[in-house]
């Protein structure tokens, strides 16, 4: 069993998160929304979609997921953040992506 870091807990982070936790892996869904994180600690989902509090509510009691603000050390970890289309650019805005991948694990 891996345990996996999602980093963004948005619509493609979380939903990723919950059926990764709802299948066998321990997973830690990281957010830099403390609002987003609180309401998932208090078992709700952070954003209205047919069968996802059902996702949420199965993975809190298989005690596979859990959501943080602080990165950890896990076996894999995958980016779920926005990237922007920057139109002065014509190019996606990465400074989401460069953001999150400079996080620290805490030693």
């Amino acid at each position: 069993m891996s345990k996996i870091c999602i980093l963004g807990q948005g619509y493609i982070g979380l939903p990723t998160a919950l059926l990764f936790a709802n299948n066998g892996h321990k997973v830690v869904g990281i957010d830099v929304n403390k609002r987003v994180v609180d309401t998932l600690k208090a078992g709700r989902m952070p954003f209205e979609e047919n069968g996802f509090q059902e996702l949420l509510d199965g993975a809190i009691a298989k005690k596979a997921f859990r959501a943080e603000s602080l990165v950890e050390e896990t076996d894999v970890f995958l980016v779920a953040v926005p990237t922007p289309f920057d139109s002065e650019m014509r190019m996606a805005d990465l400074k989401y992506v460069v953001s999150t991948c400079e996080m620290n694990v805490p030693t």
